[in-house]
């Protein structure tokens, strides 16, 4: 997500980077073909430190993606992972998120001169507020940008996929407080459904823009309709009346 604020463009997350090419690491083609530049980015947001959503802050040769960026994460998650033993008893794969810590102490370790630490709960830029959803990541954050009447809430990594909308009690292996992450994700479901949220996510099926429902008591995901706009050239016969 680019929220553009004033002279401000400030990105959340960078996305997979380099680690996954297949499949991965086209957000800096999608930017430029929405007419920005990795220079034009003042600002980065950082949900949590998973491979998926730092992986793009650093190029394959250990270059910033994006040179002019200042990067914000919570107290909470940093401490985390710079801790001397980072704790993943919790999850249901204890082993599995070892191997991550290499990584994201290199990128917190190259960005630390140009970070900013803030407290789940605070709000960043005037209209990001952000929110504790703990379980994913210990820091792990959602937030809500608001624009006068208009808000999105952005769940991050709530949920993957539908299936954990209408299952909340399920969850992921990377998930580092399992039965923490269940609590937060039926907590976050409900307000969004009483309240009538708006909400997006980019694990959820493309645009990933939607509602939360609820039938006989079982959550359910409900798009946001979209149009696809295409250009077609039309040729008008108006002796003929045709197209």
């Amino acid at each position: 997500m680019l929220i553009k604020k004033g002279d401000r463009n400030i990105l959340v997350d960078t996305g997979e980077g380099f680690y996954d090419e297949e499949n991965a690491g086209k957000l800096v083609y999608s930017l430029t073909a929405a007419g920005f530049t990795p220079e034009s980015v003042t600002d980065i947001l950082i949900t949590h430190a998973h491979r998926d959503h730092i992986g793009g802050i650093l190029s394959k040769n250990g270059d910033f993606v994006f040179p002019n960026a200042h990067y914000y994460i919570s107290s909470q998650e940093f401490e985390f992972w710079t801790s001397d033993e980072p704790d993943f008893q919790k999850s249901k794969n204890p082993e599995g998120g070892k191997p991550s810590i290499p990584l994201v102490r290199k990128v917190l370790s190259a960005i630390n001169s140009r970070l900013t630490k803030f407290e789940m709960g605070d709000q960043l830029f005037s209209c990001i507020q952000t929110e504790a959803a703990p379980g994913h990541t210990p820091g792990h954050i959602i937030y809500t940008v608001n624009d006068g009447d208009l808000s999105i809430t952005n769940v991050v990594d709530l949920f993957h996929s539908p299936l954990l909308i209408a299952k909340p009690h399920w969850g992921t292996q990377w998930d580092i407080d399992f039965a923490t992450g269940i609590d937060t994700r039926k907590k976050v479901l409900e307000n969004c459904y009483q309240n009538r949220t708006l909400i997006c996510s980019a694990h959820l099926p493309w645009p990933g823009i939607g509602y939360i429902n609820k039938v006989n008591d079982q959550f359910q995901w409900i798009p946001k309709v979209y149009n696809n706009p295409f250009s077609i050239n039309l040729k008008i016969d108006q002796k003929a009346g045709t197209v």
